[in-house]
């Protein structure tokens, strides 16, 4: 067994070591002349990674607004219209200062054409200001909007949200997902090259990568490290989380808990990383919410300030989708040592035990489970030293019902073969029956 102190440790100093990489900003932030040919390939410094959902970005010096995604070759922008923003400079402070905020946001609402007077047009899209780090530094406001107008747009006129024309509003709506697609507004965009944004991105990961291990490692004193403070963390979402890991542990089931559709996303005053958590066992994965951490670089040091999670991802809704899960994990256990044992019975040749895997109105192969025993019987008989090799299990478990897929070799001295089995199943008495077989040669 780890030894939990030096675990602590070991992450510790690996946290410190990434803490200490310098200058990462500094190679992505300085911009020399390019050619017109360079000029095609430059992205917003803010975009340093994003999941398979998009991002928008606002230039409110420029009044122009960009929708980006990331494909296999790298970032791409779909999206380009002019905007307008608030008729007074610099970033939001307070309610009525007719400023638009600057920063990482998020929509959260959606109005359509019927909500809307005129001066928001056929479409609207709430975003989540004052956002964490908004608050922390005393800033105020609410009710900003991206939307259309009815109006003809002009540049710097409104009370602080983003306006767009209605057409472009409605064609820029196909890449925003409420509370996962950023929106990051900023004075003027600063463009780069995308490879000098690897150095940070690594950096970051490195440190999402000891947050991970210190998550799995069920002491949720090792994660203080990476927070600025007890208040800044989500303990009751993380406690939950890590001790449902412990568990899995203890019981020696291989289960591993990790992000997907990660988005790194940087502001001139932040960086906030994005994320689905993961749960996987085998083949199969669920997701258990998702998270945001707002994170800010002290000296040579990151530090958490804040994170975010929605409502599903904390509290009784996140434990019952964690119960929800190792319920699953549990049944698809259950079916495997099912499956095992009615291999076993199958090759011994032990009819009683074979049977006791079926369940009474069983239907396979146009018989039912008198019919289909009496034939598995004969087979029996006629073929010797029987050998079933089982491959590329998937099951699709179910709360009453399930259903498994695999690839099954049969050795026999008179026959062999090689298909693909399903079997569906049903619970009864605590036990999952076969109700239902087929197969086909591969």
């Amino acid at each position: 067994m780890r030894n939990k102190k030096a675990t602590g440790f070991t992450i510790a100093a690996a946290w410190i070591a990434v803490c200490l990489l310098t200058g990462s900003f500094s190679s992505a932030s300085a911009v020399t002349p390019w050619t017109e040919q360079q000029k095609q390939s430059l992205i917003p410094e803010a975009l340093i990674n994003l999941s398979s959902n998009y991002a928008v970005v606002v230039d409110k010096q420029m009044q122009r607004l960009y929708a980006f995604r990331q494909n296999h070759e790298g970032m791409e922008k779909v999206f380009e219209a002019p905007c307008s923003t608030g008729k007074n400079s610099g970033p939001k402070m307070i309610s009525g200062d007719g400023k638009t905020p600057e920063g990482i946001l998020f929509a959260t609402r959606i109005y359509r054409d019927k909500d809307l007077s005129s001066t928001y047009g056929c479409l609207a899209f709430h975003l989540n200001y004052p956002n964490i780090m908004d608050r922390l530094e005393g800033k105020d406001g609410n009710n900003i909007w991206i939307h259309g107008t009815d109006k003809k747009l002009r540049a710097f006129q409104t009370n602080g949200c983003v306006a767009l024309t209605n057409q472009n509003i409605q064609d820029l709506s196909t890449f925003i997902k409420l509370d996962k697609t950023p929106i990051i507004i900023k004075n003027s965009i600063t463009w780069v090259q995308e490879a000098t944004l690897h150095p940070i991105k690594s950096e970051l990961e490195s440190m999402m990568n000891l947050w991970w291990e210190a998550l799995r490692s069920g002491d949720l004193q090792q994660m203080n490290i990476f927070y600025d403070s007890e208040k800044s963390m989500d303990r009751l979402s993380l406690e939950a989380l890590s001790d449902k890991i412990a568990s899995w542990k203890r019981m020696d089931i291989p289960v591993s808990c990790f992000a997907e559709n990660i988005s790194i996303l940087r502001d001139d005053r932040y960086t906030v990383i994005t994320f689905d958590q993961v749960i996987a066992y085998k083949d199969q994965s669920w997701k258990c919410g998702s998270r945001k951490l707002f994170l800010k670089k002290n000296s040579d040091r990151w530090s958490i300030k804040g994170e975010r999670v929605p409502p599903e991802s904390t509290g009784a809704q996140f434990a019952a989708r964690i119960n929800e899960i190792g319920d699953a994990i549990a049944s698809r256990i259950d079916i495997e040592n099912m499956i095992v044992q009615w291999v076993k019975s199958w090759q011994s040749g032990d009819m009683k035990k074979y049977r006791s895997h079926y369940a009474p109105d069983f239907k396979g192969y146009g018989m039912n489970l008198t019919q289909w025993l009496h034939y598995k019987a004969g087979l029996t008989a006629v073929n010797k030293n029987i050998r079933i090799t089982i491959e590329n299990l998937k099951v699709i478990p179910g709360t009453a019902t399930a259903v498994a897929i695999f690839s099954q070799r049969y050795e026999s001295t008179g026959h062999s073969d090689l298909g693909t089995k399903k079997l569906r199943l049903k619970m009864i008495n605590n036990r999952w029956k076969i109700v239902r077989e087929s197969w086909k040669a591969l």
